[in-house]
């Protein structure tokens, strides 16, 4: 699955799905939507749509755990530029879990 998503759309579409993606996610946070709750509901639709697409149903698992240890070794490495990937500016509540 994950493979035929890259040859299919390639990297420059991906790209535009995640700036997308986390326009709408800085909207929810400037609204006062709790970071877990987004963490949640972003991780549930992407299990949902793999698991409504997939021809089976396992296929998904590897999927979705891939993006999670791409995404964790992007934020310990950082960006090319040296900075890490930030949603926010703005520093999270007091007493937030951060997923």
């Amino acid at each position: 699955m994950s493979d035929s998503i890259t040859k299919e759309h390639g990297t420059a579409d991906r790209d535009k799905v995640f700036e997308r993606v986390r326009v709408e996610v800085r909207k929810f946070l400037q609204n006062g939507i709790a970071p877990e709750e987004i963490s949640f509901a972003l991780s549930y639709i992407a299990t949902e749509l793999g698991l409504a697409v997939a021809t089976n149903p396992l296929d998904v698992f590897p999927v979705v755990f891939s993006a999670v240890s791409q995404a964790s070794a992007a934020s310990s490495a950082g960006k090319e530029d040296g900075k890490p990937t930030v949603v926010s500016d703005s520093p999270p509540p007091q007493n937030t879990t951060i997923h």
